[in-house]
């Protein structure tokens, strides 16, 4: 017969030293034909096809099976297996297969529910619900891996219910795994140690992924190994593996980060900023080899224009002015008198760079620096003429005492002079006055004589 075969094949005795078929409805080209007889295909071929190969039926355009481990293989590029299509399948009390008759690995179309269904583990199970997301994974073997593949992507939708949820995670307990809990709309992936994935430690629109982690916190994430957000909502910890004691999270809305070997932020090829190992404070890339065009600054002119910015203290607009205080400048202040060079710009009228304003600050300390070594050598000048004053006054007051005590000695010397002179003079007047009288009385005894 030359045929295109649509055929139901009822019984297959592949065990048999001939494969026997009963007797068949076959429908070709030509019309229908009943057979009269039972139909042997032991060695026959029909339309180029060995229908009976090692125990196994080739039904199609192929000639023989793909391999010996193959039951029935259907070739055709434009046919279509139609499975059987039953009533109801899953009805509770009169099933369209009765139980009786359920075998392991049946293949059903199931009208009522309009899925397709196989027998597995005493259970219907459906390939696709009626929005064609599916259902149940099937684990398949790829060189030796299990996986799951779709070149379009894949969905895995659920109802969210929220905090008050009961219903309980796919998973309780330790283990590795990747699991969406749609409940809470939360995921995890990775390896639980005990009951951090489980229901009560699972925040709504949470995120945990690696060893030992814990998202309990709302809108949390928690990466890495022993991170716990701490139950605080909105909070995301990252952790590495240098340590087994779980940092928590201490602050809801809050980034905790733990990296034993420190941070290096890259902003650029060759630029980052980084924290290293230990560090209570960041670094920048500052390698000489990797500057270039150099232009020497003025510590002085640098100190003279910080001498005319407005410093003050400040808050941003918004904030309780009773805890957000701070101090400096205002970056077009700053901008303004350090913004250029005579290469280029230097950052911008709004923000300031820490990097910058570190700069300038060790600027402005090597002119106060100059300055104040300049003033060193000044006041040096000084105080060697002050002491060259001191010396000059010191010996002028030595002189002057020397005078002074000069002019004592003398003083006392004429004093002297005078009491002997006075002492002199008050003899002499005494000899005088007693010459005198003895003149006197001479003078009188001649002129007493006289008169005689």
């Amino acid at each position: 017969m030359n045929i295109f075969l649509k055929c139901t094949i009822a019984i297959f005795l592949a065990g048999s030293s001939q494969t026997v078929f009963s007797q068949q409805l076959m429908r070709d080209n030509l019309g229908s034909h009943i057979a009269t007889k039972d139909l042997n295909l032991n060695n026959f071929n029909i339309n180029a096809a060995n229908l009976v190969s090692a125990k196994g039926i080739v039904i199609g355009t192929a000639t023989v099976l793909s391999n010996t481990s193959i039951a029935l293989q259907v070739e055709g590029v434009d046919k279509a297996i139609l499975v059987p299509r039953v009533t109801d399948l899953l009805n509770a009390t009169s099933p369209s297969i009765p139980v009786a008759n359920i075998v392991e690995g049946m293949i059903a179309y199931d009208v009522a529910t309009t899925k397709f269904y196989h027998r597995e583990n005493d259970k219907w199970v459906h390939y696709a619900d009626a929005d064609g997301y599916v259902n149940k994974y099937t684990q398949q073997l790829v060189l030796g891996q299990k996986t799951f593949k779709s070149d379009s992507g894949f969905v895995a939708p659920g109802t969210f219910v929220g905090t008050a949820t009961t219903v309980p995670t796919p998973i309780l307990g330790a283990g590795t795994r990747m699991m969406w809990y749609p409940a809470k709309a939360a995921f995890r992936a990775g390896t639980a140690k005990g009951t951090e994935w489980d229901l009560a430690s699972t925040g709504i629109y949470s995120t945990a992924l690696g060893y030992a982690v814990t998202a309990n916190g709302n809108y949390s994430t928690a990466l890495g190994s022993s991170v716990s957000t701490g139950g605080f909502a909105g909070a995301f910890i990252i952790g590495d593996q240098s340590s087994a004691t779980v940092q928590s999270s201490t602050l809801a809305n809050q980034i905790t980060m733990r990296f034993a070997g420190g941070y290096k932020f890259y902003t650029g090829a060759t630029t980052y900023i980084s924290i290293d190992p230990g560090a209570n404070g960041m670094s920048i890339t500052s390698d000489k080899r990797k500057k270039e065009n150099f232009e020497a600054a003025q510590g002085e002119a640098f100190i003279q224009k910080i001498d005319t910015m407005q410093l003050s203290s400040w808050n941003y607009k918004g904030q309780d002015a009773k805890k957000f205080r701070h101090y400096g400048p205002m970056a077009q202040d700053f901008y303004a008198a350090f913004g250029k060079d005579s290469y280029g710009t230097i950052g911008n009228d709004t923000t300031i760079m820490s990097a910058d304003f570190d700069g300038i600050n060790m600027i402005a300390i090597q002119g106060l620096i100059k300055r104040t070594s300049e003033l060193k050598k000044e006041n040096s000048l000084l105080k060697a003429k002050n002491e060259l004053l001191a010396d000059q006054q010191q010996a002028q007051t030595e002189m002057l005492g020397r005078l002074y005590d000069e002019r004592e000695r003398d003083m006392q010397k004429m004093a002297a002079m005078e009491t002997r002179l006075r002492d002199e003079l008050k003899e002499e007047k005494i000899a005088m006055h007693k010459e005198l009288n003895r003149l006197l009385n001479e003078l009188q005894q001649s002129k007493t004589a006289v008169a005689k």
